[in-house]
């Protein structure tokens, strides 16, 4: 059986301030390298296979955390795992886009699509193996919308993942199911 971890970057400042930055460097939160950490040591003891990292600054910054306690040496970043871009909503604040009309270089749906076939690709390549996602907010969104094929508004609500949270999915053929999402008991 496939097992596939998934995790989001620890916090910036941007997050914090609630702007958005999508495909943009991101300020990393100090207080927040210690959250990294402590997701760190929650993979000391897995046996990863491989390593697939978005290679934005704040996913590389957070698997460089992981990689202090995990001794995976087989790592890929690639862009399939990246943000979604946001154009018209790049370094504005939440309540300063009108997400009704904002014009989007990635819409919600090609986001879904990308994520699925990131994760038919892994399912190919990667029978009975442990692998890590290190991703960002909307693929995790996305990719469990497709899994559990929810609505655009169910996907929005329902799969919100915590900064430096882990979840589980476990793939055997096309069979996906999900194990648990947005654990946090490692940041006590």
């Amino acid at each position: 059986m496939l097992k596939i971890f998934i995790t989001r970057h620890w916090r910036t400042l941007e997050n914090i301030a609630w702007i958005f930055q999508w495909h943009m460097p991101w300020t990393l939160a100090p207080l927040w390298i210690e959250q990294a950490n402590m997701l760190g040591k929650r993979f000391q003891d897995e046996k990863l296979d491989i390593i697939y990292c978005s290679p934005l600054s704040r996913t590389v910054d957070t698997l460089n955390e992981i990689l202090k306690f995990n001794s995976c040496s087989k790592i890929e970043y690639t862009k399939s795992l990246i943000e979604r871009d946001a154009w018209e909503a790049t370094w504005k604040k939440w309540d300063e886009v009108d997400f009704t009309i904002a014009k989007w270089v990635e819409t919600n749906q090609h986001l879904k699509i990308r994520a699925w076939e990131f994760i038919e690709s892994v399912i190919k390549k990667h029978k009975n193996e442990s692998i890590l996602l290190v991703t960002h907010g909307w693929f995790i969104k996305r990719l469990f919308a497709y899994i559990h094929n929810l609505s655009e508004n169910e996907m929005v609500w329902k799969y919100t993942s915590k900064n430096c949270s882990v979840s589980l999915i476990e793939a055997e053929e096309w069979k996906i199911k999900e194990i648990y999402f947005n654990d946090i008991s490692h940041l006590d």
